[in-house]
């Protein structure tokens, strides 16, 4: 007799209702307050309690209210007097380009002038053509022992070797007229080593897991800035190493109660960026929250709290150093340190019912419910023309949602 198969069908369907974002002030994109001018792979946690997951990407830090708006005064003219100096650099060297015979200045550290074009030069004909190939390929590999003690525990041990393939790269000619110049970055290798361990303890009400991980990179491959222009570029070794554990405890069915806590220590270790974090690489993250489940007729109210928080982070590999972006490397020299974001919290919750079953469920929520500013990036390609860009988080935002579930499946 064949074994019999079965399942289940599981359709959803969901909707939000919510009010369009607050507007925002210039000034909101900028975080509430770095005064401090001290310039100095990304892993984390998953918010949610159950689940555990490499990656963690919450940014910036919580600083005192009193000093935020007196910070965003004097935030506003600094941005204010950067921005009318690059318009007038920017003014001066094309009028300077507009010199007959300023095609034939050398640029040089003192004198940052580019021969013809100011962000790239043209190629011959003014517009031609040119191409080139490359073909590559390698190996990777993942070894993984597992042991379980018990029902209730299992350890772990993973090695790695993870490969990007070489990379062709294009960038435009150093003199006008010229050839296109190609370049083939080596590929990029990172062995990885992990240890881990998976419990439930108190009669399966309390759940710990815990990894220690170390990775080492070769030949790392990174962007560097070129006048106007952004190149990939070797940058060397690079190590990140680290713990990340989480927790949850069901005391009973009405209540879990859940907590994440990483470390990240993610560096470069050879070239001009040696001992640099990695962009959007926090050394600390952490999150904790709870969930009620509490019975209402026949379904059940749900509320879940919840708090994420992380250490600085760096919107980009040079970490905002001064040293890095001087001409002739940056078209304008950038002599400010303030791309990047503090340590800071952000405050969620939602509240809920559920049918039983749960057959359908509705729920009010609100993220950053304290209306936290922060930034999630900055720099980007105005930068390198002296007035780069800063984009803000996301602002408080609240609304209703709604989902129902077809089928029958829990």
């Amino acid at each position: 007799m064949l074994p019999l198969v079965s399942g289940t069908v599981l359709l959803a369907a969901s909707f939000h209702v919510v009010p369009p974002p607050p507007a925002r002030p210039l000034d909101a994109a900028l975080p509430s307050c770095t005064v401090h001018r001290d310039g100095a792979a990304a892993r984390g946690l998953s918010l949610a309690p159950p689940s555990r997951s490499p990656a963690a990407r919450l940014l910036a830090e919580r600083y005192p209210s009193s000093s935020a708006e007196s910070y965003r005064l004097a935030r506003g003219q600094l941005r204010s007097a950067r921005s009318t100096l690059g318009v007038r650099l920017k003014r001066g060297v094309l009028q300077a380009l507009a010199v007959p015979g300023a095609a034939t200045i050398p640029p040089s550290a003192a004198y940052p002038v580019p021969l013809f074009g100011l962000g790239a030069q043209p190629t011959a004909g003014n517009g031609g053509e040119d191409s080139a190939t490359l073909s590559n390929g390698g190996f990777s590999w993942r070894l993984t022992a597992r042991y379980k003690p018990s029902a209730d525990a299992s350890l772990y041990a993973t090695y790695a070797r993870g490969r990007r393939p070489q990379v062709l790269a294009a960038s435009a000619p150093s003199a006008p007229l010229g050839d296109t110049r190609f370049s083939v970055l080596d590929s990029e290798t990172v062995d990885s080593f992990e240890l881990g361990a998976k419990t439930a303890l108190l009669n399966r009400t309390l759940f710990i897991d815990g990894a220690a991980f170390y990775y080492q990179y070769d030949n790392f491959q990174t962007t560097v800035q070129q006048g106007t222009q952004f190149v990939l570029t070797n940058a060397g070794k690079a190590e990140s190493y680290g713990f990340e554990g989480q927790l949850r405890w069901v005391p009973s069915d009405l209540l879990t109660l859940f907590a994440t806590y990483a470390y990240n220590h993610s560096r470069f270790q050879t070239g001009v960026r040696d001992g640099n974090h990695f962009r959007l690489s926090p050394d600390h993250s952490a999150s904790f929250g709870a969930q009620a489940s509490l019975p209402a007729g026949e379904g059940r109210i749900l509320f879940t709290p919840s708090v994420t928080w992380q250490s600085k982070v760096f919107f980009d590999d040079d970490n905002d150093r001064t040293d890095l972006q001087q001409p002739p490397a940056a078209l304008v020299a950038d002599n400010i340190l303030d791309e990047f974001q503090g340590s800071y919290a952000l405050v969620n919750a939602r509240l809920g019912y559920e049918a039983p079953g749960g057959l359908w469920r509705i729920e009010a929520f609100i993220e950053n419910a304290f209306d936290k500013k922060y930034i999630m990036d900055a720099g980007n390609t105005g930068d390198s023309l002296g007035m780069p860009t800063f984009i803000a988080g996301a602002p408080r935002f609240y609304g209703v949602s709604a989902s129902v579930r077809f089928g029958g499946a829990q």
